[in-house]
């Protein structure tokens, strides 16, 4: 087989491994919506149980295991590396398809923006990278660059989910304390609103799903060295070395991992978002990783650093506007306004994926609706004497019959509400119907009326 046939093939199947890794995800980030749009009684399934989900990870799989190993061997790097930023295109197709997201001005700009920096990227940091030893990767691994740079890796991770565990707490419990006598600069830190909290999750999940493939894929080049010297030497001895399966392991551990983090982002924010994210933290990474494990942080020129800086910028840009005009089906609700903080003020304990606003305390929760706590019975005759109200509370008494107050008509609107008349004294909250309250209104209204 000729070289340009193969360079043919291994293109194809990089360009078929893009659209199948696009349209992956993207069913994976389907069925998280599709989840969270299940009545609140439903119980929850694990990804794992959805079918449209195991449909989109094993096309994931798919294109990550099959055509990256055809990839790889057909294709030279520098050819290799400007082509995954093929996947971007694609993966906005898809999320204005599958995700029916809007394909607005800002995401054809995003796009271009994000594809123009990804091959900037791509194009300017590939470096080819020597082959080595168990005895040289060894060295290479307990050098103290190395070691520093994986060292603030581990922080930052740590530093991110730590972050992420303490806003969860803030959100969910009420503490017994008053959390006044924490300083303003440490509030700022945490009090963050819902609907900003599940986006700043969704990210910082991607920005840690990037770093760990990238690291992954440093002990995976790592073991595939080992292996080929294994077999061009014939000389199976770095084998039988435990070190060797520490390498090994490690890399399953990362790869697992990061397809965790990558499945947590993808319950939060749009592929069309968070792809190119992590794209971008990937191959930053995976440039920083080759420099300092391999000792060639002077191999790359001035040109080199500037055009990797540029293409980062261009792709943050271009994620800022594919966000830009992204909405979450949960953030039209008017909790969004509110923060860990106020709810702790507020005495209430909410979960992450409820209403956040309530009632103020000298508000009454007095409303008629379905489900109401205790129905108000009143006279049926405005002007009528004590006898025949007494004769009609013992009836009602005695029949399941109850005379309610005429609070007006119904409603079948999504967002209607029932109650009382606002009182100008006595302050009144609204309670908003939930979707089979107003199927059965609109059913009571279809009623014909009885003489």
């Amino acid at each position: 087989m000729t070289v340009p046939t193969t360079i043919l093939i291994g293109t194809v199947v990089g360009v078929l491994s893009s659209a199948t890794q696009s349209v992956g995800l993207t069913l994976q980030r389907k069925s998280h919506m599709l989840e969270e749009l299940r009545p609140s009684n439903a119980p929850y399934r694990a990804p794992y149980h959805r079918p449209l989900w195991r449909w989109g990870f094993f096309l994931f799989l798919l294109a990550n295991l099959l055509g990256s190993s055809i990839q790889i061997t057909t294709l030279p790097l520098i050819i290799l590396s400007p082509l995954q930023a093929v996947g971007l295109v694609f993966n906005s197709v898809c999320a204005a398809i599958i995700l029916e997201e809007g394909f607005t001005s800002h995401s054809i700009a995003g796009t271009v923006l994000v594809g123009f920096g990804a091959l900037l990227i791509a194009g300017f940091g590939s470096i080819e990278e020597p082959n080595h030893s168990l005895k040289e990767l060894l060295e290479l691994i307990e050098r103290p660059p190395f070691v520093a740079w994986i060292s603030a890796s581990v922080t930052g991770v740590l530093c991110i989910l730590a972050w992420v565990a303490v806003v969860k707490v803030l959100h969910t419990k009420m503490f017994s304390a008053s959390l006044d006598h924490i300083p303003c600069a440490v509030r700022h830190l945490f009090d963050i609103p819902v609907k900003n909290f599940r986006f700043a999750r969704g990210i910082l999940y991607g920005i840690i799903s990037g770093m760990l493939s990238a690291h992954s894929l440093l002990l995976a080049k790592s073991a595939v060295e080992l292996l080929l010297n294994a077999l061009v030497k014939k000389n199976w001895e770095a084998f039988s070395n435990i070190k060797t399966w520490i390498i090994v392991g490690s890399f399953f551990v990362l790869a697992i991992t990061q397809l965790i983090f990558l499945n947590k982002g993808l319950s939060f924010v749009s592929t069309s978002v968070l792809y190119p994210l992590v794209f971008c933290v990937y191959n930053i990474t995976n440039i920083v990783n080759g420099l300092v494990f391999y000792n060639q942080i002077g191999i790359l020129s001035g040109l080199q650093i500037t055009m990797i800086i540029l293409g980062t910028l261009l792709v943050l840009l271009g994620v800022f506007s594919l966000s830009w005009r992204l909405e979450e089906p949960h953030d039209e609700e008017s909790h969004q306004y509110k923060t860990a903080f106020d709810i702790h003020d507020r005495g209430q304990v909410t979960g992450e994926h409820t209403s956040l606003l309530g009632p103020d305390e000298e508000e009454t929760m007095e409303y008629v609706s379905f489900g109401s706590p205790v129905p108000e019975p009143e006279d049926y005759e405005p002007n009528s004497t004590a006898s025949s109200k007494k004769s009609q509370s013992s009836v009602s008494a005695m029949s399941p019959v109850v005379n309610f107050k005429d609070y007006g008509s119904l409603s079948s609107e999504p967002n209607a509400t029932i109650g009382p008349p606002r009182n100008k004294h006595k302050r009144r909250s609204k309670r908003m119907l939930s979707y089979e309250q107003n199927e059965l209104l609109a059913q009571i209204n279809q009623m014909p009326d009885f003489p």
